[in-house]
């Protein structure tokens, strides 16, 4: 476990600029030692008494004796001689090597650096750090800093090990702030009559949406056994704050903060059976603090907590990203220069002291040189030196007062000319570097500069851009020489593509030149990888990797991506597709392409932004293929294009946290995967859910409703794991991604053809008005890929429509209707029609009906036809007479139609369906005075008093039969009869 330093670290890395004190201070005297500070404006703003931040080792110092063992004599300037000094606050690490320390800064142009100096070695000083001066008061302050609401704190755990063993909550979006010890923590807790608290808080800090991940630091032990013997207040139903004193300094950077109980102890109400715990809503916070940690969270139905206050301190508005800062080396706080010269042997020189005007050392000055060899003048401010061999000399300078401070000067002393000597010719790689190597004097000076890191050095590092020609002029107290070198630069390789684009199943040769081996990575959509131009045929958007190597041995590593493009496959649509002349209907074309990866072969970079840290393999297992498996450092992410979710839907995938050892090893509470989403192009994430580490040590198959506020028709999805211990531990993989969509793409190109009769045919949704029947075609186009689909759109121009004569037929017969005039018909209503859009239904009613045939579009006038269903449940006969003379006929006749209970209409001709029943009449057809038809059934002749007739039995039979039959009532007259069953009716 990293300790609470190592948070800090993390922005101190990033210098902030400091705010300045303003305050002129006299001249620094009694520091020994300085050290520079560069700190440089990233941001591109101008920042004025900005604070920052700056990790310094006192601890080195401390032990060296240079620093005292407190930091007192610390002192931070403007300029080099400490005459205008600047506010700073030491925070911690006194006497480590991480000693942090908040300075006030005046002023920064944007893009600009300053140079601020620390000041040391003064045994007598007292300390100036001041919090006050250097940091904003932040007292009373509320966290939030706006009135709480449901939306600032998200509370977690219920201490029951459902959502962890610990009971908490998060608050969001808070500002930078410290705390120091012995302030004040605050929480409103409401009406609680004669309670008294004791409390052991854990803190730390989360994103600045409050996520339930804390950061690599982990928590830290806020409160430790702390007692409110006396609440601020103690009446029934009155708001209260239960306050303690904080242990030690907490600084917290500005994001989220999540507060839980501690481990080693906990929330203890005494008089628990007396307290009146108050507070019901949002805006009243009253009592929800000590219902969020004492009961059981599960029975609160608000997600509000009580406010945190806390008097502290914050910083000016800060930047993004924080100043940058560079120390440099120590240096002795003197005011005495000699300068070093060089003389031939049997010459002499002149060394000179020169006295700072600034110097604190009081006239007169005396002077003593060592050793005395060679000079004209060991007690002189300048003297002349004549040495036989190089030599150091000390000059020490004593004041009126006896203050003391020293020089040093070297004398090089050489026997003979300088010969220069500039190296041989070289050459190296472009883009790399060399350096030269000259000798043969005591100083040197090369031409051209412009390319050197330091034309004064001997070993300079070229980096010319083309052949240079060197000029190396060497000088020692004898004179001067000089020499050339040339050095060439050898061409690297070239790789000759660009970034493409490329059609799904489209290849494209990739070329690069000037090199003698090539070798191109993933070789696997490659024809050859090992030549400088080979075939790329990807089935997903790809980045080539070339590594070529030219005769000289220059390495060229670059890259050349060739994207796939697709367009999805599209539906054309209409609000109408049929229309009168002269009226109008709204195009549409509809397709957009999900997001569907199983990432078998690999993964299908069409449907990603990004993914880091993860790649295919079977690492942590799959549900079939290979999964998507992270191991990566420091982030781990797969993040999904912009998807239109218009209509909602859902997140389906599967989900695997590692359970065992590496490669696919466990990962630790705290170490959650998230998903999220965005709806302003990556810039903000929202939670979806968070996946405990514990719950998901096999591939399970989890499906997340899209949120309502993620419904836009550009929303990316994330997969994240923002803490873990890298690529060593807490493995994850995710399987078989599917989120669908809607909508169309809208920057695709469109073209519909023909353009006559649209409103724009360069648009998704064009207003169709043609004068004639049209199939209009929509292409949708990226790159070179298209994909196409047609609609036509039918103008309706008929005048007139005719329909069928009105007609009659029995229950349970259908007809044949008709209809002319259109090309297509629209019947209504729809009962007993075997189709309502076609010419010539087959009309099957069960009673009287008339039916309506118009155009589809309704734009001719409409025509009807009447259709009668005859028939009931009872047999109608009627006769011609139903009284006739002895040796007469009598014509019977029926209806017609039975209904569905019998009928013979006779029509065929014969009566061989019926049974003759015996007797003397006679039974036969007779063309004479049918009831309709062609045919009528009569009797004819026939005496005596038996019954006699014809008789047809029904199957089913019920009844069992229906017989016709003659019954003699007198000598000259008889009467017909019906029978069904065993039941005559007379008729």
């Amino acid at each position: 476990m990293k300790n609470k330093a190592s948070l800090l670290l993390k922005s101190f890395a990033l210098c902030s600029v400091m705010a300045v004190c303003n305050t002129a201070f006299a001249q620094l005297v009694g520091w020994q030692y300085n050290v520079p500070v560069v700190i440089t404006e990233t941001s591109g703003t101008a920042i004025s008494n900005y604070q920052v931040g700056i990790s310094f080792d006192t601890q080195t110092l401390i032990n060296a004796g240079k620093m005292n063992v407190d930091a007192s004599d610390l002192r931070v300037g403007e300029d080099i001689l400490g005459s205008s000094l600047l506010y700073h606050w030491i925070e911690k690490g006194i006497n480590t090597t991480n000693t942090i320390i908040w300075v006030k800064i005046p002023f920064i142009a944007a893009n600009d650096s300053v140079t601020i100096y620390f000041f040391y070695g003064n045994p007598s000083a007292l300390s100036t750090s001041n919090v006050d001066s250097t940091l904003n008061s932040f007292y009373g302050g509320a966290i939030p800093g706006t009135v709480t609401t449901v939306s600032n704190t998200i509370p977690f755990g219920r201490g029951d090990g459902y959502f962890g063993t610990y009971k908490g909550f998060t608050y969001q979006n808070i500002e930078e702030f410290f705390v120091l010890p012995g302030t004040q923590v605050c929480f409103d807790l409401g009406a609680l009559n004669d309670v008294d608290i004791t409390i052991n808080l854990d803190i730390c800090a989360t994103t600045v949406n409050g996520n339930n991940i804390c950061d690599g630091i982990g928590y830290s032990n806020l409160l430790s056994g702390k007692t409110a013997s006396t609440p601020l207040g103690n009446t029934v139903c009155s708001d209260f704050e239960l306050c303690f004193d904080i242990d030690s300094l907490y600084h917290f950077w500005g994001q989220g903060m999540k507060l839980r109980i501690s481990a080693s102890g906990g929330f203890v109400l005494d008089n628990i059976a007396n307290y009146n715990l108050c507070g019901t809503t949002s805006s009243d916070a009253s009592g929800k603090f000590v219902e969020r940690f004492w009961n059981d969270e599960s029975s609160i139905s608000q997600d509000y907590i009580g406010g945190f206050v806390v008097d502290g301190y914050t910083r000016t508005n800060t930047v993004t990203p924080e100043p940058s800062q560079s120390i440099g080396s120590e240096s002795l706080m003197t005011f005495l220069s000699v300068n070093d010269i060089q003389i031939c042997s049997g010459d002499s020189g002149i060394l000179a002291v020169l006295i700072d005007t600034n110097s604190s050392l009081v006239l007169p000055y005396t002077f003593a040189w060592t050793p005395s060899t060679g000079l004209a003048c060991n007690t002189c401010q300048s003297t002349y030196a004549s040495p036989t061999t190089t030599t150091v000399y000390t000059v020490i300078v004593t004041d009126s007062n006896g203050i003391q401070d020293s020089a040093t000067a070297t004398v090089t002393v050489s026997s003979s000319l300088p010969i220069a000597n500039a190296g041989a010719d070289t050459s190296f790689c472009e883009g790399n570097s060399i350096q030269l190597n000259g000798s043969g004097g005591v100083t040197y000076s090369w031409s051209p500069g412009a390319s050197l890191s330091d034309s004064l050095i001997a070993n300079p590092i070229a980096t010319p851009l083309a052949t240079t020609n060197y000029i190396l002029v060497a000088s020692n107290g004898c004179g001067t020489d000089s020499d050339t070198v040339t050095v060439s630069i050898d061409p690297l390789p070239v790789i000759l593509s660009s970034d493409t684009t490329l059609c799904p199943g489209d290849s494209i040769q990739l070329a690069a030149s000037g090199a003698v081996s090539y070798d191109w990575s993933p070789g696997s959509s490659l024809n050859d990888s090992t030549i400088a131009t080979p075939y790329a045929q990807p089935s997903f958007t790809t980045m080539y990797s070339l590594s070529a190597t030219s005769s000289m041995g220059c390495i060229l590593n670059e890259t050349v991506t060739v994207i796939i493009d697709s367009v999805p496959e599209l539906l054309a649509s209409s609000s109408n597709d049929t229309i009168c002349l002269g009226d109008s209907t709204q195009l549409f074309v509809n397709g957009c392409s999900p997001i569907t990866d199983d990432f078998d072969p690999g993964i299908d970079s069409l449907n990603w932004s990004s993914i880091i840290g993860g790649f295919a393999t079977t690492n942590c297992g799959s549900v079939s293929g290979f999964a998507l498996y992270f191991n990566g450092s420091p982030t781990r992410t797969a993040t999904t294009n912009n998807l239109n979710v218009l209509s909602g839907g859902t997140i389906d995938f599967y989900l695997k946290i590692g359970s065992g050892s590496s490669p696919c090893e466990d990962a630790d509470p705290g170490e959650e995967i998230i998903l999220e989403y965005s709806i302003n192009n990556g810039i903000s994430w929202t939670n979806i859910n968070t996946y405990s580490t514990t719950a998901f040590i096999n591939f399970t198959f989890v499906s997340e409703t899209i949120p309502i506020n993620a419904q836009t028709a550009a929303t990316m999805f994330r997969w994240n794991q923002p803490v873990h211990s890298g690529s060593c531990c807490d493995h994850w993989a995710i399987d078989d991604v599917n989120i669908e969509c809607s909508g169309i793409d809208t920057s695709l190109a469109f073209l519909w053809t023909p353009s006559s009769g649209l409103s724009d045919p360069s648009i998704y949704n064009p207003t169709a008005s043609p004068t004639s029947t049209t199939t209009y075609i929509v292409e949708a186009s990226i790159g070179s890929c298209i994909s196409a689909d047609t609609i036509t759109i039918y103008v309706d121009s008929v005048n007139t429509i005719t329909a069928s004569a009105d007609t009659t037929l029995c229950a349970g017969d259908s007809v044949q209707l008709n209809a002319s005039g259109a090309i297509f018909y629209t019947w209504s209503p729809s009962t007993g029609l075997s189709c309502t859009n076609c010419s010539n239904p087959v009309a099957g009613p069960t009673a009287d009906i008339t039916y309506t045939v118009t155009s589809p579009a309704g734009c001719a006038p409409s025509d009807s036809v009447f259709v009668e269903v005859k028939g009931s449940n009872n047999i109608n006969i009627t006769v011609a007479e139903d009284t006739i003379c002895l040796g007469d006929s009598v014509q019977l006749s029926t209806d017609g139609c039975s209904n569905g209970i019998f009928y013979d209409g006779f029509e065929s001709g014969n009566i061989s369906t019926w049974v003759d029943e015996g007797g003397s009449y006679t039974k036969q057809l007779t063309t004479n005075n049918p009831y309709d038809g062609t045919f009528a059934l009569e009797f004819i002749g026939g005496v005596g008093s038996h019954l006699d007739g014809l008789s047809h039995t029904f199957n089913p039979s019920t009844p069992d039969k229906i017989t016709w039959y003659m019954k003699s009532s007198s000598a000259t007259e008889y009467g017909g009869f019906v029978a069904i069953g065993d039941n005559p009716v007379n008729v």
